[in-house]
């Protein structure tokens, strides 16, 4: 539904079957952005931030907001407080869209009024959502766990490969991403070097065993989706953020901290973020002492303050 610039069509050329027999070729081609391309995400951000703004005057910054920065590629997320709310704003939302060329569909809700009749099954409970699981009938979100993407590794590659495949955007998994990397990280930096399919050392293989074998365990921790309740909605929140660190780690967590009028507190996790220590630590400007990787921690607690009063929270 975007067009490419005919200067760039000719990027986007490849062999097709010219007809059934399959015995003769033909060159295509598109004439529309394609769908995985490297320039792809990109382009998208680029294309979804110009339609917000030209949407804003129209339907406003609740809609527009929405176009600019609750979408990853073709996936979106939202919610709000009230049923009402959420009815008006998911036909705004449509109509903004289409007016692009841009039409939403396959809706999921958590809500039981938005999710209609019949309501959500058992066997439909889990969704995927930017990577991550969603439970719609306890609104909650986990990481995503299939035993076959963790299996056993003897080289860098494979250890390499293994550790690409966790996604965790919000960082509701700090310790657990953190940790895969320092075992990369350990396996990189063994002495006298290392090849891509050299046999790891048992160490390494070790560390990672023990990281696989307690993947399944976090997959079962369950996140609230909703910073609010019946109780929250319209308080003032407070926003908490805490930056640690160790000679090997550190690492930075937000959360949203709502006092009701009971006296109940309400405690939501945001969002977080965590790094492995460089091993070169004079290229790294903290050469490895504490005091200076604390205040690494603390320099990182402020590009996640912004990500976090980003969020609206």
């Amino acid at each position: 539904r975007v067009l490419l610039h005919e200067w760039d069509r000719n990027a986007f050329r490849c062999y097709f079957f010219a007809d059934e027999t399959m015995k003769r070729k033909m060159l295509l081609r598109t004439l529309r952005q394609p769908f995985g391309g490297a320039s792809s995400p990109n382009i998208c951000g680029f294309i979804l931030r110009y339609h917000a703004e030209k949407m804003r005057p129209e339907f406003g910054d609740r809609i527009a907001d929405a176009i600019r920065d609750d979408f990853y590629v073709d996936d979106g997320v939202g919610g709000a407080d009230s049923e009402e709310e959420y009815r008006e704003f998911k036909v705004g939302i449509e109509e903004a869209m289409k007016r692009g060329g841009l039409g939403l569909d396959k809706w999921a809700f958590s809500h039981p009024q938005l999710v209609g009749q019949p309501e959500t099954k058992e066997e439909d409970r889990m969704t995927n959502i930017l990577g991550l699981a969603w439970d719609k009938i306890d609104d909650t979100m986990s990481i995503k766990y299939d035993p076959e993407d963790y299996g056993e590794v003897k080289t860098m590659r494979q250890l390499v490969g293994v550790a690409s495949k966790p996604f965790d955007p919000e960082g509701f998994m700090i310790p657990d991403g953190v940790e895969i990397r320092a075992v990369v990280q350990v396996g990189m930096h063994r002495e006298g070097g290392w090849r891509w399919d050299e046999l790891r050392a048992d160490e390494t293989i070790e560390r990672y065993e023990v990281w696989r074998a307690r993947r399944k365990e976090m997959a079962m921790v369950k996140i609230p989706r909703c910073y609010n309740d019946a109780d929250t909605v319209g308080i003032i929140a407070d926003i908490h953020f805490f930056g640690d660190a160790n000679p090997f780690k550190y690492g930075v967590a937000a959360y949203r901290v709502v006092t009701v009028r009971s006296g109940r507190i309400k405690v939501s996790y945001l969002n977080g973020r965590g790094h492995v220590v460089p091993k070169k630590s004079k290229k790294a400007n903290h050469n490895g002492e504490m005091p200076l990787l604390e205040l690494v921690a603390a320099r990182k607690i402020l590009d996640v303050i912004k990500e976090t009063l980003d969020l609206k929270v």
